[in-house]
């Protein structure tokens, strides 16, 4: 990433992308859109700071830097769904975070009297363990193709299960060195499932894990590390069930439009909201299809789990 006047030098790039998006996508009150955008440069350098600087976001730091990864924040709808804070999307090569849940957080703040010159680095303090658990995913998906030499696109519990538990170190971290933000009447309604992930993981790993698979976005995703059989079942029944409802639409589009150069404008909108979903489920059917490949990632995914466990056990033996 090329250096830039204003932002640390490592991440230019991300720096300068997350504060024209956030410029530019401001709310329309006049007070809110000038608290924001007098906040957003302070905001995006201590998050860059943090991320570049803390011990468990380091490897974060180095992996959005070498693989040029962007930091997007939108409006909530079609890249990151509402009431999520982040969501990273490989084929895109962007994380995207919400810009209505972080002016909710920054107005909260406000609300409970910190200053405005204080709001925007304590908010970069409080959603840094997001952008670690998005930027894992990416970090996963980046090391498979690395390591194995091919990408797996299809989304399975085991990747969730590695975030999380990164996302943890870092939450640790941020604890032991700002305990004073995590004060009772300090924690924000955007970050309340932090208490909740402490909570599932003060015994065990398997409490955290138990959390997870017990949450509906994540309760159905394939694992890898359950067997051949059943993973490759899975993608199959997806990948049907994904295939039917989009020729069930395209009927329907066929029904609504009668004029062709509609109807094929209509589907070609369909398509490219649905069609890589699609594409992701049938390349990782190959992928399971080959054993060799599934025995690859197997292993891949068995090594990032462990690895991340040893580096929450260490934070928490700190």
């Amino acid at each position: 990433m090329r250096g830039s006047r204003g932002y640390p030098g490592p991440m230019p790039r991300l720096a300068f992308t997350l504060a024209v998006c956030l410029l530019f996508t401001a709310p329309r009150s006049i007070s809110a859109r000038t608290d924001w955008d007098s906040m957003s440069p302070l905001y995006l350098k201590s998050l860059v700071v943090l991320l570049s600087s803390l011990d468990s976001t380091n490897e974060h730091f180095h992996f959005v830097k070498k693989e040029d990864i962007d930091l997007k924040v939108v409006m909530p709808g079609l890249k990151v769904p509402e009431g999520t804070l982040g969501v990273y999307i490989d084929r895109d090569n962007s994380m995207y975070l919400n810009r209505a849940m972080l002016l909710e957080g920054a107005e909260e703040l406000k609300r409970k009297g910190t200053s405005r010159k204080e709001i925007p680095k304590i908010l970069a303090w409080k959603t840094l363990h997001i952008v670690v658990h998005e930027i894992r995913h990416g970090m996963n998906a980046r090391g498979l193709v690395a390591k194995k030499g091919f990408r797996f696109p299809v989304s399975y519990i085991e990747d969730e299960y590695i975030a999380f538990i990164d996302q943890m170190s870092t939450i640790h971290e941020v604890l032991a060195v700002r305990p004073e933000l995590w004060e009772l009447e300090r924690i924000l309604d955007i970050e309340k499932n932090v208490a909740i992930l402490i909570q599932a993981q003060r015994h065990s790993v398997d409490g955290l894990k138990a959390l997870v698979r017990a949450q509906p976005r994540y309760a159905k995703k394939p694992s890898v590390l359950s067997g051949h059989k059943g993973v490759l079942k899975e993608v199959r029944r997806r990948e049907t069930r994904f295939n039917g409802l989009l020729l069930k639409h395209r009927e329907e589009l066929a029904r609504k439009y009668k004029d062709p150069v509609e109807l094929e404008y209509r589907v070609k909108i369909a398509m490219d909201k649905f069609g890589p979903t699609l594409r992701d489920l049938r390349d990782g059917r190959k992928i399971l299809e080959d054993e060799r490949k599934y025995k690859a990632l197997r292993s891949f995914v068995r090594r990032e789990m462990r690895q991340v466990v040893r580096k929450l056990e260490s934070r928490r033996a700190g």
